[in-house]
């Protein structure tokens, strides 16, 4: 398996600021698994912090599972909902994100305003595009 690979989804410098003022989550195996607040870790650093995969098993792990992040901010109030190595989404992330988002409200705490996208919160990152798809609030959700 080529390293490089998983080079976009570490944390660098000018990451720290945006992963310190948001939550970020896994969803495995229907349990949400939560990073401790203000922490400037990626999700791929918290799972190899966790030892949810090794070598062998770790493009298997994030095409499996379903990671995000919420973020509240004076000007924004949103929950992000991906999966993969390239932040996608499809049906079947659509539907662990719906069917979880209760979880995920009671664990988070987050409001009934809360917005909820598919995708990450940029659609440029590193000089590559991805698609981010707005679903609703969490009140029309739910």
């Amino acid at each position: 398996m080529n390293s490089k690979e998983f080079d976009h989804l570490k944390t660098k410098p000018e990451d720290r600021e945006f992963h310190s003022s948001r939550v970020m989550f896994w969803i495995i195996n229907e349990v949400v698994e939560v990073a401790p607040k203000g922490t400037q870790m990626s999700h791929l650093e918290m799972a190899e912090d966790r030892g949810w995969f090794d070598e062998t098993n770790k493009t298997d792990f994030f095409e499996k599972n379903v990671r995000g992040f919420y973020l509240k901010r004076e000007e924004e109030n949103r929950l992000h909902f991906y999966r993969g190595l390239s932040f996608g989404f499809d049906q079947e992330v659509i539907d662990t994100a719906l069917r979880m988002l209760p979880k995920l409200v009671e664990k988070l705490g987050f409001d009934e305003d809360t917005e909820v996208y598919f995708g990450p919160k940029d659609s440029f990152i590193n000089g590559v595009e991805y698609p981010i798809k707005f679903v609703g609030k969490v009140q029309e959700l739910t």
